[in-house]
Parts: structure tokens; sequence; C-alpha cells
């Protein structure tokens, strides 16, 4: 994840990550993250990237929302596979809005390769959710965005990953399940991306070197149950 508020040092950071060997970016925006104030600021954000080889997945925070409006308007982004990352039912999961809120101009005018919205049903996990619980509110939200966007809006969904790597492989070949059923019945579309992240209650602040060990099986259970992407947290994090 890439959240660094320097801009600067988060273009290192970016460079660094691919070099290393990641094949995709997860950026945060807002609040705990980047905040571009003009579109200088994302150019120099991405500056050295290919952009028509790495796909950019965004996280955009409520109070990020006029970032979108840069992040469509960076011509050379058009031909990249982005994910804007935008959940409405989230913001209002966590308390910061009295009711979903109703995206309207950021879904306009998006590239065929573009998603909008990305159900963040970890953000539940990291509240205490069940794995029964987490893969339904993605079924519940999955309908919500459909009924109340179109069945023509693209969705992705984001997924936890904990120390349990053969109960994470099951969450994910089962969301993937659902998921196409519910495309099917609104006449959606069932290319949907799968992202799992590892989880942030699993990781313990005593004695970090053990999370090496959560990490590593959160993600091969993220790999094995088929995800498209894997963001997997430093072991200090």
């Amino acid at each position: 994840p890439v959240r660094d508020s320097d801009i600067g040092f988060a273009n290192k950071q970016v460079i660094a990550d691919l070099e290393g060997g990641a094949s995709a970016l997860d950026i945060q925006l807002g609040s705990g993250g980047i905040n571009l104030r003009h579109v200088s600021d994302l150019k120099r954000l991405v500056e050295g990237v290919w952009l028509d080889l790495v796909p950019f997945q965004f996280n955009v925070a409520d109070d990020a929302l006029p970032m979108v409006d840069l992040i469509k308007s960076y011509e050379p982004l058009a031909a990249a596979i982005v994910n804007l990352g935008l959940d409405p039912i989230q913001w209002y999961l966590s308390g910061k809005t009295e009711r979903p809120v109703k995206l309207g101009a950021p879904l306009d005018g998006l590239a065929d390769n573009w998603t909008a919205i990305s159900i963040n049903a970890a953000a539940v996990h990291e509240m205490g959710a069940t794995e029964a619980q987490e893969l339904s509110v993605m079924a519940a939200s999955a309908a919500y965005y459909w009924r109340v966007y179109g069945p023509d809006t693209k969705l992705s969904v984001k997924l936890a990953a904990d120390r349990d790597g053969h109960l994470g492989i099951a969450k994910v070949r089962a969301a993937r399940q659902i998921m196409m059923r519910i495309a099917e019945t609104f006449g959606a579309s069932t290319a949907i991306s799968f992202h799992s992240v590892s989880s942030l209650r699993m990781m313990q602040s005593i004695d970090p070197w053990t999370n090496l060990l959560r990490v590593m099986t959160a993600g091969f259970g993220a790999v094995c149950g088929g995800a498209d992407y894997v963001t997997l947290r430093p072991f200090t994090d």
C-alpha cells in the first residue's frame, strides 16, 4: 500500500515496489493517505511508471471525492487499468455519513478498462466480522449498487486474508461464486476482480517477527483461492 503524504517519497516507494516485483499499485487517497491538490501532484506520484502495464487500485476515502476528478482528467491514465475504489456503503458503515452517498459525476465518462466501485468487505472483517458476515456484506453491497446504479456498473471486491490459509481459500472461491450468481441475476458483467488484503486485526504488536508467518499464510490462502490482486501488509504494520 502506498500512503505516504509526501508525494516525492511516495513516488520513490512506488518505483521501489515495482522494481522489487510488485505488478500493481495500491494507493490510498484522503485521510491517512495521499492528498492530490492538482493534476501535477498525480503526475509526480506516477512519474517513471509504465502506465500501460501497471494496474492502479485507488482507495478513495469519503473526504477525497474531489480527487477523482483529477484522476479522470489525467489523460495518460486513460489507457491504464484503473480501479477508483469508491465504496459509499463502507463510508456509511464507518459512521461518517447518515446514508450511503449517491455517486453521480465519478461514474460518468469512465473508460472501458476503468472500475469505479470497489466493495470493501475487508473493512467489516477489521470490525470483527466472521467470514460469513464478510461475504454477506459483499453480496448485499453488490445487489445495492447494481440496483441503484444499473447493471452496467462495473464492480470489484476487496476481501480480508487472515492467518487461516485454508479458510481463506474457501472464502475467495465462495465470494467468486456468490458474485457470479448475483451478476447473472441482474444481467451484469461477470468480469469482477477480487483483491485480497492481509488482515490488520490478526497482527501482533509484541514480537512482530511472528507476523511474517501470519502474512505468509494469508498470502497463501489468497493466491490459492484465486484472488486477482494480493496486498500483504508489512510485518510491522
